[in-house]
């Protein structure tokens, strides 16, 4: 029922869990206002006939919660707007918008946080330096929007890939990172291989070229509180080797 109500009020279904606590806060709000509503009409009106006084009181009480109730609903349901929207703003602002990730500024200082407090007792964890080969070949064949494309696909593939305690970015143009939380060699080569064979699937093709793409990855792993920037290093040393070993692979 209480649903229901909700709805006809327009409110959407998935948004019933937050609305509540406002009704509620309202409604006692309003019953704090109509008890000192009422006090304040006794003692204007004390030594008033009983009659009179009776008809007053009556009257507040119906005046009182017609107005308070409708309006400060309305005022909680618009504090939980601005709420859900500033929300909605500190997500866009540390989300890459074509790739779905995190932003370079946002995923290597969530990187740097989950370092600083790690999920595992050993504290280490595993970082994947992706990067998609012969990404110029393909805008210049294709057009920016097959780029786009590839891009948001990486997005797509990385993050089907990878487990909810991982993060992901794109740490610019064509590159990206991963950070596996208490991953080890062994993880990060069996995502990375997982991550690798799933982006073939996107091919390009025209009356002149064709084109599928690849991306090549470096792996490396740290120690408890190692700084991204130690580590990152020696996994852009890898991606550099696989890009020399052919691309389309993964060095560790």
């Amino acid at each position: 029922m209480f649903s229901r109500f909700l709805t006809f009020l327009g409110v959407r279904a998935e948004d019933h869990h937050l609305v509540r606590p406002a009704l509620l806060r309202s409604l006692a709000i309003t019953l704090i206002a109509l008890v000192a509503a009422e006090i304040m009409t006794w003692l204007f009106y004390f030594g008033a006939p009983w009659q009179e006084m009776a008809n007053v009181l009556r009257i507040t009480g119906i005046i009182t919660p017609t107005v308070a109730v409708p309006l400060i609903f309305y005022l909680s349901w618009q504090r939980i707007k601005l709420n859900k929207l500033s929300v909605q703003l500190a997500r866009l602002a540390s989300t890459d918008e074509l790739s779905g990730l995190l932003n370079r500024t946002s995923f290597i200082e969530a990187m740097s946080d989950r370092i600083m407090h790690p999920t595992t007792p050993d504290g280490r964890g595993a970082f994947l330096y992706i990067d998609a080969d012969h990404f110029k070949k393909l805008n210049d064949d294709f057009g920016h929007a097959a780029g786009d494309e590839a891009i948001s696909f990486i997005g797509k593939v990385i993050n089907q890939n990878i487990r909810e305690t991982d993060l992901a970015g794109r740490l610019g143009g064509e590159e990206f990172g991963v950070y596996l939380s208490g991953g080890n060699s062994s993880l990060a080569r069996s995502i990375s291989e997982n991550i690798r064979q799933d982006i073939t699937h996107l091919k390009f093709d025209n009356q002149k070229h064709r084109y599928t793409l690849t991306v090549s990855i470096g792996i490396a792993t740290h120690r408890a509180g190692e700084m991204p920037s130690e580590f990152m290093k020696v996994a852009d040393k890898n991606l550099y080797l696989a890009k020399s070993n052919g691309r389309n692979c993964i060095a560790a």
